[in-house]
């Protein structure tokens, strides 16, 4: 079981997550996290041979269903019908679960719809959003789901703890505004690690931030770099930290693309600069 994993199934079961990474990796994960809850063979769930483990396997559970774009998006009356059958009791299983796959795809009317349900859970009833694309997302939906990042994470265990945590604090000075670009680049460059290391390592930070921002239950990747993520999460407003978040990602792709890494430093800090400059505010709402 992943590090990520353990933090899913050791909390309290919340009534919204997202599950970030691909497609395929995320919908394998919402049906896994499905089964398990419903599973009937507590001690050994999800066990697989259970009815509700064979029926969430076979895609006919009458309460774990899936929500596809319509086309070029996820509509409003789609997510109406999903509220409406929210309002109801599980007919079989101990959870009613709805898995919203591309849900960045989701219209804004759609979101807007799903939001009185985030805001007033029904209980016995989880929304699953399945996204590669967290800016997407309207901040008030984030706000309201636990997010879990399935995405990336085995090339940033590798950093040291000395090497976390002099990345952290050039990721806290641009969310105040603080930093040298020119020197912040020439400290990640001293590190001597991989750009795709570093890249997942930032990745996570801002994935505990939003965890953070959000007042989620879901636990902290990085615990030992507490006091920098709260630092980035007080300094900016949600929408600031998921469009680094996107900022870093998109730089991941191109270090992966084998693009220039000094420029790839640059171009990212100046952009989480940009971005974190204009959410600064003392008060700081959503």
């Amino acid at each position: 079981m992943s590090k990520v994993d353990k933090m899913l199934f050791s909390g309290i079961i919340s009534h919204a997550y997202i599950f970030m990474g691909p497609e395929e990796v995320t919908t394998e994960k919402a049906l896994f996290f499905a089964r398990k809850i419903n599973c009937k063979n507590t001690d050994i769930s999800p066990c697989g041979f259970c009815i509700p483990c064979r029926k969430i396997l076979n895609g006919v559970n009458p309460d774990v269903f899936e929500v596809f774009p319509d086309g070029s998006s996820i509509k409003i009356d789609q997510v109406r019908n999903v509220v409406s059958s929210f309002a109801k009791r599980p007919v079989e299983a101990f959870y009613r679960v709805c898995i919203f796959h591309e849900s960045q795809k989701m219209t804004r009317q759609a979101q807007n719809a799903l939001l009185k349900t985030l805001e007033e859970p029904i209980t016995k009833s989880i929304a699953i959003l399945l996204t590669d694309n967290l800016q997407q997302l309207i901040p008030t939906v984030v706000s309201r789901c636990q997010v879990y990042d399935y995405g990336f994470g085995s090339e940033s265990a590798k950093l040291s703890p000395e090497i976390r945590k002099k990345l952290a604090g050039i990721l806290k000075k641009t969310s105040q505004g603080v930093l040298d670009v020119e020197l912040g680049v020439m400290e990640i460059e001293k590190t001597g690690q991989k750009a795709e290391s570093i890249l997942e390592y930032f990745l996570s930070l801002y994935r505990d931030a939003v965890a953070v921002k959000t007042k989620s239950r879901a636990a902290l990747i990085n615990m030992e770099q507490e006091d920098e993520i709260n630092g980035i999460a007080k300094a900016a407003k949600l929408s600031a930290i998921i469009s680094a978040l996107q900022l870093t990602l998109f730089q991941l792709k191109a270090a992966k693309g084998r693009g220039n890494i000094n420029l790839i430093w640059h171009n990212l800090l100046l952009g989480l600069m940009e971005v974190m400059g204009n959410s600064h505010d003392s008060r700081c709402p959503i």
